[in-house]
């Protein structure tokens, strides 16, 4: 990658970050926590979906799909998750 395009990726990336904040959680754009959901549900923003994160006693992290408004709670990480251009995850 040329200096010129990961100065724009890291722009992009930090942008992104700092759009989606929750909580004490540990914002990873571009990324999804496959499998373990406690529950999932259609309709949410990214702040709805953290707020409901929040309330949920067992959810330690959730994966956001910014297409669909689509929030996935979870109970793990599991392996830690992998590429995804349409998500954002969230963990504590």
């Amino acid at each position: 990658m040329t200096l010129e395009k990961q100065r724009i990726w890291n722009y992009y990336y930090c942008f992104i970050v700092a759009f989606y904040i929750c909580s004490n959680f540990t914002i990873t754009a571009n990324w999804d926590y496959g499998g373990n959901d406690i529950v999932n549900s259609g309709s949410y923003t990214f702040a709805s979906c953290c707020a409901w994160c929040l309330n949920v006693t067992a959810c330690v992290c959730f994966t956001f799909n910014v297409v669909d408004d689509y929030c996935f709670l979870k109970n793990s990480t599991g392996t830690g998750g992998g590429s995804s251009s349409v998500c954002v995850a969230a963990a504590r």
